[in-house]
């Protein structure tokens, strides 16, 4: 791959969570060369899109895909996709491998895992609290209330969303699923997921350090699935 080691990171082990800004396949050169090097399928996906920013993201979390399964002794090009329930894609020919990818701004992520993953990466963008108000559990907007500082509770708000967020990828009901029905409570030592009737449910969840950024990831606890 011609895209330099550094630009790929790997913040986190089980899962291992990879992320890498996609800014140098701005470079016509660079992301011509590259586009060559992925699998005819990822290629095939990046071209698909219209606008160049989208193929840029689309082929940076390609890039990712290629350098998680190289970890792990396989290739892109040799995986067979697949769409499962509610269009979320899996491996037919390595159904205990798990992944989810996310993208936004310039930064592409990507988790993988033997177990369910979800992640999300979110741009750090502008107040958002109305939509706090109309989409996040009460016990969340109450959370977000107690920070009297502006910008701490536009960097929760944020967090929050990113974890809601990986949260319903691990699920595969997306955004279909009420963001009001469930809760994540971030007082603890441990962030957890309760539902509706406050029961803790068997998800874990971490959080990563990205300047400009917020992004979190979410996988089940079991081996039964979701």
């Amino acid at each position: 791959m011609c895209i330099p080691k550094e630009t790929i990171r790997l913040l986190h082990r089980e899962p291992d969570i990879y992320v890498m800004d996609v800014g140098i396949l701005e470079d016509r050169t660079i992301f011509d060369k590259a586009l060559e090097q992925v699998s005819a399928y990822r290629r095939k996906k990046v071209l698909a899109f219209r606008f160049s920013s989208s193929r840029i993201l689309s082929l940076g979390a390609g890039i990712l895909m290629e350098e998680a399964l190289s970890r792990r002794g396989m290739h892109e090009n040799q995986m067979e996709y697949r769409l499962g329930p509610n269009e979320k894609p899996y491996f037919a020919n390595a159904p205990s491998l798990f992944f989810n990818a996310s993208h936004s701004g310039k930064m592409a992520m990507l988790g993988i895992s033997d177990q369910e993953i979800g992640c999300d990466i979110e741009i750090i963008g502008k107040d958002n609290m109305n939509i706090a108000e109309h989409f996040y559990h009460p016990d969340e907007l109450r959370y977000l209330q107690m920070f009297q500082d502006k910008e701490e509770q536009k960097r929760e708000f944020y967090r929050l969303w990113t974890l809601k967020e990986s949260y319903v990828k691990v699920t595969g009901k997306g955004l279909s699923e009420e963001f009001s029905g469930f809760c994540i409570d971030c007082r603890g030592e441990q962030i957890v997921v309760r539902d509706a009737g406050g029961e803790k449910l068997p998800y874990s969840f971490g959080m990563l350090e990205l300047e400009g950024y917020a992004a979190a990831w979410c996988r089940c606890n079991n081996n039964s699935g979701v």
